[in-house]
């Protein structure tokens, strides 16, 4: 991970768009919006003949989440997801969009739609939506349950869940804590 000086340049290209997510989760908040707001600036300021790729629409997406932009974000998702409705990632960040502005009973429904996904190579993508749900729903036990399923249905486990914004009622859940320390 290339962390980045307050007041550094951020360039999605160079991979540094989860400075944001690591400042936050490492209590750094204030740089954390310091840097997003860089973020949002630098995919807002592309030549118009330069096309957002679907990636990079959806990196705006988080961070325009990150940053409280939500509904911004919700009409870039929902852009997206009606573009590959079979898209899980789509699908899911859909539902934390719902949590995040207090429609429980949309967010229920999609979750419940991820888990009625069943075709092969899901890897635990849709559980792990699933997980990210409920822990913004306030369901830490249920949440690190299907955060456990997902790795079990072959989600990969790495550096990321730390600073998953979607977890951070989880931070200092010890269960959840368990998940994240070394082992071996």
């Amino acid at each position: 991970m290339a962390f980045c000086r307050p007041g550094e340049i951020i360039n999605p290209d160079e991979k540094k768009v989860n400075t944001p997510d690591e400042f936050y989760a490492h209590g750094r908040k204030g740089d954390s919006r310091t840097v997003v707001a860089r973020l949002i600036e630098w995919y807002r300021s592309r030549p118009y003949d330069k096309k957002m790729t679907d990636s990079e629409q959806y990196s705006l997406a988080g961070a325009l989440d990150l940053a409280g932009q939500r509904e911004e974000a919700g009409k870039i998702i929902e852009t997206l997801a009606a573009k590959h409705p079979d898209a899980i990632s789509y699908k899911g960040f859909l539902g934390v969009l719902a949590v995040r502005r207090g429609d429980r009973a949309q967010a229920i429904k999609i979750s419940d739609e991820l888990l009625k996904i069943d075709r092969p190579y899901l890897f635990g993508g849709h559980t792990y939506w699933r997980a990210c749900i409920a822990a913004l729903l306030g369901e830490k036990e249920r949440a690190v349950a299907l955060l456990r399923e997902s790795f079990s249905q072959g989600r990969d486990y790495d550096v990321y869940l730390h600073r998953d914004i979607n977890f951070e009622s989880l931070w200092d859940y010890p269960p959840f804590k368990e998940i994240l320390r070394p082992k071996g």
